[in-house]
């Protein structure tokens, strides 16, 4: 739910402050992981597996993925580097379900006529959500959470429910769109605000680390 963007800015709250730098490539990638069915970007759920399965929520539902089953089943043995990717998986779940309850149900209330015109109006409010993505990618001088998705290279197949190199091939997706994205980025936003995703990063950190310290996660 929150853009692919957003998680790497919050991975960067963790890799600047708190991951070991030998783990920076794992916990970045589990990132942007659960994101990584192939489909079409911000489409409607029609991706491969569904987000059901990459988002372990039953009903498919950002808002519902099931985090603790997650780290029951994955979280247990922090001197591997696989629990890094792993991590980094978990705070995407969470910050998902963040960005709904925080960014995107909010849409809902305000511009229910509009939702209701358009079944498909949140695609016009993605449009400021990924256009912030770039202007914010772009404004940076160094930004070391993408510059590992793009020296990314082979990714190992750390899921059962993904294909063979399909985190490969993905990983470069996400690289390319951000690469090859073209838009007016010099203009008024419309139903969201650069600050407006400020905030939701610096206090989706805060809450993440306490939550992570709390379970012994880090």
């Amino acid at each position: 739910m929150a853009t692919w963007g957003v998680h790497l800015r919050v991975a960067r709250c963790f890799i600047d402050n708190l991951i070991a730098k030998k783990y920076h490539r794992e916990f970045v990638i589990g990132s942007v992981a659960p994101d990584c069915g192939y489909g079409v970007k911000d489409s409607f759920g029609e991706f491969t597996p569904p987000p059901k399965i990459t988002h372990w929520s039953p009903s498919g539902m950002k808002r519902d993925c099931r985090y603790n089953d997650f780290q029951k089943e994955y979280l247990n043995d922090k001197s591997n580097a696989d629990y890094w990717f792993y991590l980094g998986y978990y705070v995407h779940l969470l910050t998902d379900i963040m960005w709904s309850v925080t960014m995107y149900m909010p849409t809902r209330v305000k511009y229910a006529e509009e939702y209701k015109k358009n079944p498909e109006f949140l695609k016009v409010i993605k449009k400021d959500w990924n256009d912030i993505d770039v202007w914010h990618l772009r404004s940076l001088t160094y930004h070391p959470t993408f510059d590992i998705l793009k020296n990314a290279g082979e990714i190992k197949d750390y899921l059962p429910y993904y294909e063979h190199n399909q985190l490969t091939k993905q990983v470069k997706f996400i690289v390319d769109y951000y690469e090859s994205y073209s838009s007016n980025m010099d203009r008024e936003f419309e139903y969201t605000q650069k600050e407006d995703i400020q905030n939701f990063v610096e206090c989706s950190c805060e809450l993440l680390y306490k939550v992570l310290k709390e379970k012994e996660l880090i």
